[in-house]
């Protein structure tokens, strides 16, 4: 987002980004945001973009006859877009497989890595969350067992939630390593 929309009430939710079409799912960074877009919903946000007027229409108000800026929900939100990308995978881990070992190597760090994942929308059904978050946690496990580590993978639940919510944060402990450098090495 552009740094003038950072503001909550600036968010692109009106006419690009609708909460019950195309919901934000996850936050990378201040101005950072990730929506939960299809291939078919491309059509549509370029309609909704293409119908952003291209000068700021005026008005004047019924009370005080001052003029003020009468943004349509479609220029409101491309204005507060800086750009609209497919996140790459340097965009989804910001840490490389070397990092993360030296990370967990780390007495300090209690040889543990917190995992949090793009979470859901709230429309998806309850099984297909419950098969979403089950699926990643065995490519976590299945991914530590190929580069020679024992460890330990929990789900974790960091706020107060309903029963029927799925936690998208999953713990890995290092339990064990064949790896050079690492804590059993000390």
């Amino acid at each position: 987002m552009r740094r003038e929309a950072w503001a909550k009430s600036h968010r692109p939710n009106r006419a690009l980004f609708p909460v019950d079409k195309r919901p934000c799912v996850a936050v990378s960074g201040v101005g950072e945001l990730f929506y939960l877009v299809s291939a078919e919903d491309l059509p549509e946000l370029e309609t909704e973009i293409a119908k952003a007027e291209d000068a700021t229409r005026w008005r004047k108000s019924k009370n005080s006859e001052e003029p003020y800026a009468a943004l349509s929900d479609q220029r409101s939100d491309v204005g507060a877009v800086e750009t609209i990308e497919v996140p790459t995978r340097a965009d989804k881990r910001k840490f490389s497989v070397d990092g993360a070992i030296r990370w967990l190597s780390d007495p300090r760090t209690a040889g543990t890595y917190l995992v949090e994942v793009f979470s859901l929308p709230p429309t998806a059904p309850k099984r297909t969350s419950e098969g979403y978050y089950e699926h990643i946690l065995r490519e976590i496990q299945e991914a530590i067992a190929g580069i020679d580590l024992v460890a330990e993978t929990f789900v974790l639940n960091i706020r107060a939630v309903s029963a029927e919510a799925t936690a998208n944060v999953f713990g890995v402990k290092l339990v064990l390593s064949n790896a050079a450098n690492t804590f059993n090495d000390l």
